[in-house]
């Protein structure tokens, strides 16, 4: 293949065995180039560098975000790159996927656990069917030495060649032969891009493979339950609630905050603005959205269980849980809690400063607006960001200087974050339990004592 002919595909994959595979499967046919991304972040920051993508394959949920983001974006861009939607979930049950079909004519969707025939179809009919020029004799197939070695889980040896020429190969590990991977290893540090298999062998390869991963995955599915599944895609009310519920807090109680849930809206709805500011909202499928909305519910508990019940205080609370990150038009900005991470310190300057000072702008936003807007629901949202110790933006207020309201909505929002963001419950039983260091000082201390009492199934009760 020519060097004009090379395309640039993108795989986004939380799940390293998956991003293998897929790159294993696309070496041994193409010389295309394959972009690796954990998340739909970093396939939006891969795009942005080089909007030239020839096509991308993209799991749905991939923990600290979802392929609807890169989807969303994709839209908001107008750019013309083929998505291939690889998950359990189809299209037509994920909210922002209901054109997919028609909003280009080579979207397709393919359900896990899918083949090596899937994959190089697909590749065949977006990017055309030239092979890679160095697998024309067919005998061999190349594979990187690296992903050689985390693919075969059972250690299976099999004969191994490196090529010194087109047409010469020299074998360096024989069938059976122990200690084959401290061989290869040797090798890598030599600088060798790839190690060879005979075609057979690789074929066999690479469907123990493909079977040994989506073996794992389907035991991953089987083995959770529907709670926890339930936080993988939040894109309704009732699943936000059947989180809530799982974490500890009773059906009265989120009985009752769904009214108020609904009367707040309704306030909203008859307040000038604030009632484009709630479409706006609820336009912004994924993080921004679910994030409000489990906040919400997340405070109002932690309040109930402090004896702040009145509804004039759950109202406050939930118009600040909608609308904390209002200023911000993109999921991945939101997503972002740390500014030490990678994440944030690879954006450039603006959008830095945007993301730290979001919680100002948003006050102003609603400040903007037509509508009542309470000192209290302005302080919650500009403080949301700060931490006990002082560490938080933007002002590094510490624990004395927040009331324990502010407390309470910066608990409840942290948490919320954890919620969205963690693939199980697991995760989130470690997070809670670390809270107690975090959060039990000053201002915070009743607001923490709350969170214990509401979300019993996480924290021990003897802390």
């Amino acid at each position: 293949m020519s060097e004009s002919g090379k395309k640039t595909i993108i795989i986004a994959d939380d799940e390293e065995g998956i991003r293998d595979v897929f790159s294993m499967i696309i070496e041994s046919s193409f010389d295309h180039e394959i972009v690796l991304c954990d998340c739909a972040a970093s396939a939006i920051d891969a795009i942005r560098k080089n909007p030239s993508i020839d096509l991308i394959f993209s799991d749905y949920n991939m923990g600290v975000d979802n392929g609807g983001d890169l989807y969303k974006f994709l839209r908001d861009k107008n750019l013309d790159i083929p998505f291939t939607l690889c998950s359990t979930y189809s299209p037509t049950e994920i909210e922002g996927f209901e054109d997919f079909d028609t909003e280009h004519p080579q979207n397709t969707y393919f359900q896990k656990p899918f083949s090596s025939e899937d994959i190089i179809k697909r590749i065949e009919e977006v990017c055309g069917d030239d092979i890679d020029p160095s697998s024309e004799s067919h005998s061999f197939v190349k594979v990187s030495p690296e992903r050689f070695m985390r693919l075969n889980q059972a250690k299976e040896t099999f004969d191994v060649f490196i090529r010194l020429s087109k047409k010469k190969y020299v074998k360096i590990i024989n069938e059976g032969e122990s200690e084959s991977f401290g061989v290869i290893e040797k090798y890598i540090k030599k600088g060798i891009d790839y190690i060879f298999l005979e075609n057979q062998k690789y074929e066999s390869f690479e469907t123990q493979a493909v079977e040994s991963l989506f073996e794992k995955f389907e035991q991953k599915i089987d083995s959770s339950s529907k709670e926890e599944l339930t936080g993988i895609v939040l894109d309704s009310i009732e699943a936000i609630q059947g989180m809530v519920k799982n974490l500890g807090v009773s059906e009265r109680t989120v009985e009752l905050i769904d009214k108020v849930v609904k009367s707040t809206e309704l306030m909203i709805t008859k307040g000038g603005n604030l009632t484009d500011l709630l479409s706006l909202l609820n336009s912004r499928e994924g993080y921004i959205k679910d994030h409000g909305y489990l906040c919400s519910y997340v405070a109002c508990s932690i309040a109930e269980r402090m004896s702040w019940k009145t509804e004039g205080i759950w109202k406050k609370i939930i118009t600040a849980s909608l609308f904390q990150n209002i200023s911000l038009d993109e999921n991945e900005f939101a997503m972002i809690y740390d500014l030490n991470s990678k994440e944030y310190k690879e954006l450039e300057d603006r959008i830095q400063s945007k993301i730290k000072l979001h919680p100002q702008d948003s006050v102003k936003i609603l400040s903007n607006a037509e509508g009542s807007f309470s000192e209290d629901v302005r302080k919650m949202i500009q403080n949301h960001h700060e931490f006990p110790d002082g560490s938080g933006y933007p002002r590094g207020l510490d624990s004395t200087n927040v009331s324990p309201l502010e407390a309470l909505f910066i608990i409840a929002t942290n948490f919320s974050h954890s919620l969205v963001m963690a693939k199980d419950i697991e995760l989130v039983n470690i997070l809670a339990q670390d809270y107690n260091e975090k959060y039990n000082m000053g201002n915070y201390k009743k607001p923490y004592q709350g969170f214990l009492k509401a979300f019993v199934k996480l924290v021990p009760q003897n802390n």
